[in-house]
């Protein structure tokens, strides 16, 4: 069984983006992907695009394999932002596991791809729409209890429930 201490990683890269997606497995890719410790935010003033943080396929291809998505943070900034998209010619399987899925965006998973989506040990915004059936000891609330969101620092808060996760 997967156990976890804290939800957040605070190493790893900041990935900030505000057109198209901000990380993506594209069509064509056959080989298994895994993201590590990231920060990945979507849209810090009003660009313009597509409001998906992480796309899975772009329609040129078929994109297969495995996705491990394991302890990030993903954050929105705008409502109408999202955070996993997988494209109808997808078959990749995505597995998330221990990551945050914090900011206003309203919608996890936007999913027209044929593989799974499964995972757990998540924390997600409560009311976040698509959430996977198969996403095990999810929590959810209002605030993750970052350190300084207004300050772009997303580390726990000794306090935070990212961080007595039980």
């Amino acid at each position: 069984m997967f156990t976890c201490t804290c939800l957040c990683s605070s190493s790893g890269n900041w990935i900030d983006e505000e057109a198209i997606y901000s990380t993506a497995v594209d069509s064509g890719g056959s080989k298994n992907t895994l993201w590590v410790g990231n920060v990945i935010m979507k849209r810090t003033n009003r660009g313009h695009g597509q409001g998906r943080l992480l796309g899975v396929g772009d329609g040129t291809g078929v994109a297969s394999g495995k996705l491990v998505v394991l302890n990030n943070t993903f954050i929105t900034v705008f409502p109408r932002d999202f955070y996993l998209y997988t494209h109808e010619s997808s078959t990749c399987d995505v597995i998330l596991l221990n990551n945050v899925f914090a900011g206003p965006g309203k919608v996890l998973l936007e999913r027209n791809g044929k593989g799974t989506v499964t995972g757990g040990y998540n924390w997600v915004q409560t009311g976040l729409e698509g959430l996977p059936a198969d996403l095990d000891n999810t929590l959810s609330g209002n605030d993750p209890g970052f350190v300084n969101r207004g300050a772009f620092d997303f580390r726990p808060e000794p306090e935070s429930r990212l961080c007595r996760y039980r």
